[in-house]
C-alpha cells in the first residue's frame, strides 16, 4: 500500500515502466493520464484502474498534484 503524489509533468517525456504485480490504483485527488501499450485513459478523482503487469506511464498535464492510492499484489506468486 502506498500513496503517490504525482506532480505536474509538463512537457517531460513519460517514465515508462512495468511492474510484476497487479496494481489497484484509486485517484484520490486531481487528474492524470495512464498511458499503456495500445492506448491511454484519463482518470479523475474517484476513478479506479487495475493494471496487471503491464508496461505503463503516468502523465499529469494539469497544474496541480494528483494523489494516487496504490495497492499492489505480486502477480508471479512472489511475496
Amino acid at each position: 500500500f502506498r500513496v503517490i503524489d504525482l506532480g505536474p509533468t509538463g512537457d517531460a517525456e513519460p517514465m515508462w515502466h512495468r511492474t510484476d504485480s497487479v496494481d489497484f490504483i484509486y485517484v484520490a485527488e486531481g487528474s492524470a493520464r495512464c498511458c499503456f501499450d495500445g492506448g491511454e485513459v484519463d482518470l479523475h478523482a474517484g476513478d479506479t484502474i487495475v493494471l496487471q503487469a503491464v508496461r505503463h506511464a503516468w502523465v499529469n498535464a494539469t497544474d496541480r498534484v494528483c494523489r494516487l492510492v496504490d495497492v499492489s499484489v505480486a502477480a508471479s506468486g512472489q511475496a
